[in-house]
């Protein structure tokens, strides 16, 4: 009898958009999901201009997709990739 057993390895990097002098990053990230059933082109473009976030990352965070926390003045998520 053979039997395979199948590893996989996930890695998750931990994202953190920090905030400046002159800009809140937890703000700028709650108008962006506030906005996103209105105008989610507008909202994908705040997170995609702003900080340079992939149009798929940006969209996960305005829909609720990618679960982020506040954590002083950053947010910070995680993606898991295979």
């Amino acid at each position: 009898m053979n039997t395979t057993i199948s590893t996989k390895t996930y890695t998750t990097k931990t994202y953190r958009l920090l905030s400046a002098e002159w800009i809140c990053t937890p703000a700028m990230i709650q108008l962006a999901v506030a906005q996103f059933p209105f105008d989610p082109d507008w909202s994908i473009k705040l997170l995609t201009d702003g900080f340079s976030l992939s149009r798929d990352m940006a969209e996960g965070l305005v829909s609720g997709a990618i679960p982020y926390q506040v954590i002083d003045e950053a947010v910070v998520f995680y993606i898991t990739t295979k």
